[in-house]
């Protein structure tokens, strides 16, 4: 019961009480009758409450039935082979640079709907043992571009070419460390390794070259720590 909900009922309570102090003292109404009448408009007034979140959380469920179903529907321009696969990377693998990583050849990209594209005429070469910065204003592209390196997107044309030595493919390739840190339930550990069977070796490594060991050895459970 919010804040609100709680003051509507305390005032209709008062208003009852006033309303009928006025008629027992005219002797229209009995001490008895008014408390059994404030509480059958307590119940009442519950339930109805109840009724009323019920509505909310029905609404809500009709909402994110609706989410999902897009999701479910959406059409992963990558499965289509729009723009991007292994055979094509295969294919193209063999044309990079002896020491080139990843290339992005052409790149156009847009979101659904929108009136005009995130990123046009990409074109990078990232070569091994390469650092890159990438500059520019809010909502020029920056994560967009990160994105579609790490396979998240597809372009809309051109082709991200992936070297043999990465395994023709960018999911396994890629790690993505997003600006906004998300921590999903459950062990620090699970959050580490994601599924994935890691030995204990990678995890400490994983844990000092971010920086992170020793925030985690402040827990007493250590990596079993419970996130929530």
């Amino acid at each position: 019961m919010n804040p609100v909900t709680a003051f509507v009922l305390n005032l209709a309570i008062i208003i009852l009480i006033w309303k009928g102090s006025i008629f027992i003292d005219y002797g229209n109404l009995s001490k008895g009758n008014l408390v059994a009448l404030i509480n059958y408009m307590g119940q009442i007034l519950v339930e109805l409450v109840k009724f009323a979140n019920l509505i909310i959380l029905i609404s809500k469920a009709v909402a994110s039935d609706r989410r999902i179903e897009e999701l479910f529907s959406y059409k992963n321009k990558e499965r289509q082979g729009n723009s991007l696969n292994n055979s094509q990377n295969q294919n193209c693998g063999d044309k990079l640079k002896e020491n080139e990583l990843i290339r992005l050849s052409n790149i156009d990209f847009s979101y659904p709907d929108a009136s005009e594209p995130s990123l046009t005429g990409i074109s990078l070469e990232i070569d091994k043992n390469e650092h890159i910065g990438i500059i520019g204003g809010t909502g020029s592209g920056k994560s967009t571009l990160a994105k579609l390196i790490a396979g998240l997107y597809t372009p809309d044309n051109g082709n991200i070419i992936y070297s043999k030595a990465l395994g023709n493919t960018s999911k396994a390739a890629v790690g993505l460390v997003p600006q906004k840190a998300v921590m999903l339930e459950g062990s620090i550990k699970d959050n580490l390794v994601m599924g994935k069977n890691v030995s204990e070796e990678l995890i400490k490594r994983s844990l000092e070259v971010s920086q992170a060991e020793e925030f985690v050895l402040n827990f007493e459970d250590g990596l079993s720590h419970h996130i929530e």
